[in-house]
């Protein structure tokens, strides 16, 4: 999988870091452990609702559409999803530095966005 992203996605950098979510609703924040500068993100499943709304310097966008990668810079704005109904699939690809990647793994019990 992380192959196919790769070749999908050539700009996210490495180490490539993916995060699959099931029926997650993130407050609004920043992604502080990327090391890339863009994010993506990609939405699956039975749901409504959901869409994630990035805040940017010309206006909020809000990305919806399932089934395609949708780039942001998680780094750099900030942003958070709107609650949603049904089963809610996420894929987000991005790059994480080493000392981020190894904070992550000392707290895997608690729940990420």
């Amino acid at each position: 999988m992380l192959q196919l992203v790769r070749e999908m996605l050539p700009d996210v950098g490495e180490p490539l870091m993916l995060t699959l979510n099931k029926n997650v609703t993130c407050a609004r924040h920043r992604d502080h452990r990327n090391a890339s500068e863009v994010s993506y993100i990609a939405f699956f499943g039975d749901y409504q609702g959901g869409e994630l709304v990035v805040e940017e310097p010309e206006g909020d966008r809000v990305l919806s559409e399932r089934r395609v990668w949708h780039r942001f810079k998680g780094r750099d704005h900030f942003h958070y999803n709107l609650p949603h109904t049904g089963t809610k699939f996420s894929i987000v690809a991005y790059s994480q530095n080493g000392n981020a990647r190894r904070a992550a793994e000392g707290a895997a019990h608690q729940d990420v966005c």
